[in-house]
């Protein structure tokens, strides 16, 4: 049975700004049944397109800046960046969580336009909280890692040259994994989440659309490797000693970890 989303289109707003059109290609994948995240991303100034990835029998109204990509897969990071790097050659790309949307009040998206164009970086950004009445905080149940696994939108500019990605897109393991594969790449990572905002669009409960799993998928990506990257303001808080202190480290582990240090950083004479 085919489903019908109404969305109620608001004109495109005009305000000033430097960059006069949108510059950000999203891409999305359409899980769950809610369209107010969609229509801000679709509102949202900076944005050029979004692609969205959705199941042939949901029907959601036509939008100029809405292209839909059909699937009954759930996708791969492989997939959308793939799609990426084939259809949207030297762009300025945001991969999407579907109940996550992109701050329109702060003019600072712009200052990524130049900051990705130094070298490989990738903005992989951990998200506000907002209910329907304005309300932000931050989940508290990440705070602990300092919302190292907690990432919702993934900013970079086309061609992205990296493999190993066969897994699903946004699950809990596949963020740490994904967030692995990238640094062993050479990518700068920056999870600056309260300088570049994107907001998840607190609900009580929403539905979400069943899509078939991809065969041959990695289940468990994880267990290949993963990287922890916490949220840029949270960790300048932090110093080594809390660190070590909240891990509880051993003396051999502490020396192991100022000899990365040192072997990474120090210039050898030989």
């Amino acid at each position: 049975m085919d489903i019908n989303i109404k969305m109620q289109i608001e004109p495109l707003k005009n305000n000033e700004s430097n960059l006069k059109t949108g510059f950000i290609e999203i891409i999305s994948f359409y899980s769950h049944e809610d369209t107010n995240c969609l229509l801000k991303n679709l509102n949202n100034r900076y944005v050029s397109k979004l692609h969205l990835f959705i199941h042939p029998e949901i029907k959601v109204d036509s939008h100029t800046k809405l292209i839909k990509i059909p699937t009954t897969f759930w996708p791969t990071y492989q997939s959308l960046i793939s799609y990426a790097n084939h259809n949207l050659h030297n762009k300025i790309i945001c991969i999407l969580n579907s109940q996550i949307y992109l701050d329109d009040e702060k003019e600072n998206y712009e200052d990524l336009v130049y900051l990705l164009n130094e070298g490989k970086k990738v903005f992989c950004l951990s998200r506000i909280e907002i209910n329907k009445e304005g309300k932000k905080w931050k989940e508290k149940s990440y705070q602990d890692l300092l919302y190292a696994n907690q990432q919702d939108a993934w900013i970079f500019k086309t061609p992205l040259q990296i493999e190993n990605l066969n897994f699903e897109f946004g699950k809990s393991n596949s963020i740490i994994a994904f967030s692995h594969r990238l640094r062993n790449h050479g990518f700068q990572l920056l999870n600056q989440g309260m300088t570049f905002r994107i907001y998840h669009l607190n609900r009580n409960k929403v539905e979400e659309y069943q899509y078939q799993s991809q065969e041959g998928i990695d289940l468990e990506p994880e267990k290949k490797g993963y990287y922890l990257l916490p949220e840029a303001d949270e960790i300048e808080k932090i110093s080594f000693d809390q660190i070590i202190h909240q891990f509880n480290l051993s003396a051999i582990d502490i020396y192991h970890l100022k000899c990365d240090i040192l072997t990474r950083y120090a210039t050898l004479k030989i």
